[in-house]
């Protein structure tokens, strides 16, 4: 497939680099593709690689991210389903959970998440629509999103493969939202940025509801991994810290934290694995700013048949004095930066792969 004008893939003729290589692809790589077959058939994905990591930003998907590795190491969850294309998303109801890939990321919002649900219409000032019905977790994760540029430049930090785009949340006599995303990787970096901008580009105020579920599974998540989340913890029974064995029919369990920060206001989670086997550990650290996304959800899965995996979930959903949650509000013409980072992690068997990836990656 030929690259559109958007793509960049010349190195600068004048850069060390070029001195050693031709395409920037031999460096590290964003492709464009498209799959041809089944549910997927018309999807389109970059493909981001660098020297350390690998990753499918879906961009026909919400802009999420599909398959994830560290060292060829799976660390993302992959649902039993296909990475469904749009025109076969299922967006009432629960319908998302036949087209929910899971994936390392998918974005719920932008305007709702949670159960399915109806919310009063009447802000939309259309007397005919008194009721607006949201679907499980919103209906962004099961949008196309249009792609703005893609490809591998030079910045100030290095060489950097990214992708950027747009989604639209736009009803006539109803809400017009924006989701603007930039994902990028490094050279010589395991850690994935992704760089959001919510806009309200409707008449009304809006809630902006959105939750990053970032999800790991097999061989990370698997009986000796643990999570480790520090700060207080709202909702939920159980411990919290351990992943257990996969049981046939067994419940999905949540939790909901207000997670400690740093003198930056930023907070951290993770999913560790010290011995995925005799030679590796691996799992995946999630940081944010928890002035916009001041809560965390973690959900685990362990029903058996595909069904295992483990959500670390950073949302802009905050408790209030009373106990009671709420969502802030996008006025008209009003924007909201929001993002995450995800680090894959990597070491020896043993080790503690949050404070050595550095050291035992080339």
């Amino acid at each position: 497939m030929s690259g559109p004008a958007y793509q960049w893939d010349t190195l600068d003729p004048l850069s060390p680099a070029a001195e050693a290589v031709g395409l920037r692809q031999q460096v590290m790589a964003a492709d464009l593709i498209m799959r041809g077959d089944g549910w997927e058939r018309g999807v389109r994905s970059v493909l981001l690689q660098n020297d350390r990591i690998s990753l499918e930003v879906v961009v026909d998907r919400g802009l999420d991210i599909a398959g994830a590795r560290i060292s060829q190491i799976p660390v993302g969850w992959r649902s039993p389903t296909e990475i469904v294309a749009p025109w076969f998303v299922e967006n009432a109801g629960f319908g998302p959970h036949r087209g929910f890939f899971g994936g390392l990321l998918t974005t719920c919002g932008i305007d709702h998440f949670g159960a399915p649900t109806e919310r009063s219409a009447e802000r939309f000032a259309y007397p005919s629509r008194t009721a607006d019905s949201l679907p499980m977790h919103g209906r962004v994760s099961g949008s196309p999103a249009r792609l703005s540029a893609y490809g591998v430049t030079d910045t100030d930090h290095g060489i950097e493969a990214f992708v950027e785009g747009t989604v639209t949340q736009v009803a006539v006599f109803g809400e017009h939202l924006v989701l603007s995303r930039r994902i990028s990787i490094a050279y010589g970096s395991s850690t994935i940025r992704i760089a959001d901008t919510v806009t309200n580009r409707g008449y009304a105020p809006s809630p902006l509801a959105v939750m990053y579920h970032v999800n790991v599974g097999w061989p990370v998540v698997a009986p000796g991994a643990r999570v480790e989340v520090d700060g207080r913890t709202v909702r939920g029974d159980g411990d919290h810290t351990s992943v257990v064995v996969p049981t046939q029919g067994a419940p999905e369990r949540t939790w909901l934290h207000v997670p400690d920060t740093d003198r930056g206001g930023r907070a951290a989670a993770a999913v560790v694995n010290e011995r995925i086997d005799d030679t590796t550990s691996a799992g995946m650290r999630l940081s944010w700013d928890a002035t916009t996304l001041p809560t965390l959800v973690q959900w685990e899965l362990t029903a058996g048949a595909g069904h295992y995996a483990v959500a670390l979930e950073p949302s802009t959903m905050a408790p209030g004095p009373d106990g009671e949650l709420a969502l802030p509000t996008l006025e008209p013409g009003a924007s909201a930066r929001l993002g995450i980072e995800i680090e894959l992690l990597h070491a020896s068997s043993g080790v503690d792969s949050r404070n050595n990836e550095r050291q035992t990656n080339p």
